[in-house]
């Protein structure tokens, strides 16, 4: 298992950072600055950066890297989708589900809809709060396997064995003990009416994964899971 590397807070995220805590308002472009700025600085070479796909009923990927890979045949393939959410007012557990959503229409609308399985990583950020995840579209497998999930996403701080070999991207010891679980910050949150919301509050609670990393508290894990994206593959199911 790789070490955790040293984190090398830039002038420019810092700035876009500080304009997320500062500000009065709040919109959803704070945090794309920081974000955006962040994944150009790791995901540049070989990739192509897709933002604001426009998709059928309005579900989009705020952001969507594919790796070209080299050969005969040049190609694309999807590796990762990310979402972005305003400081105020966005509950961490909706943007994920908006995410999950999204992702099979974006890789359809990409012409990836021949390939019956895939796993890519997805990213939620919502002001400061950060979580990494990697996301299965065969859900059914997660579920055979006994894997712990959210709608297909699996934490990057969930480890599990596949063909009686434990695949994990931290060790237990490299683990923060002060992350949030998606489902966070219950204060004057009310019952919606809603049945299909509802549901989706009730498996939210139930994936109690602490894996809700802060901006401010945990840049040398958070460097280290950018790393971890352009080095590596989503880890299968099967």
């Amino acid at each position: 298992m790789s070490p955790i590397p040293p984190y090398q807070q830039t002038l420019a995220l810092e700035l876009a950072m500080n304009r997320i805590e500062s500000s009065e308002k709040s919109f959803e472009h704070h945090t794309n600055s920081w974000a955006t700025t962040k994944i150009s600085n790791h995901f540049n070479g070989p990739w192509v950066l897709t933002p604001e796909m426009t998709l059928e009923g309005n579900k989009k990927p705020d952001m969507i890297v594919e790796k070209v890979n080299q050969g005969p045949q040049p190609k694309l393939d999807v590796h990762a989708a990310f979402e972005f959410k305003r400081p105020k007012g966005s509950r961490f557990e909706d943007a994920l589900n908006q995410l999950a959503l999204a992702i099979p229409l974006a890789v359809d609308e990409l012409g990836y809809s021949a390939k019956d399985t895939f796993e890519i990583f997805v990213v939620v950020v919502i002001a400061t709060d950060i979580g990494f995840f990697e996301y299965h579209n065969d859900i059914s497998n997660l579920d055979e396997e006994g894997i712990d999930h959210f709608r297909g996403c699996v934490s990057f701080t969930t480890s599990y064995h596949i063909d009686g070999v434990m695949t994990k991207i931290f060790e237990d010891d490299q683990i923060p003990n002060n992350l949030k679980p998606i489902f966070y910050n219950e204060k004057k949150l009310r019952t919606p009416a809603d049945v299909n919301k509802q549901k989706l509050r009730k498996e939210a609670k139930e994936y109690p994964v602490p894996c809700v990393f802060s901006l401010k508290e945990h840049q040398k894990e958070i460097e280290f899971m950018f790393k971890h994206m352009v080095e590596k593959a989503a880890r299968s199911s099967v």
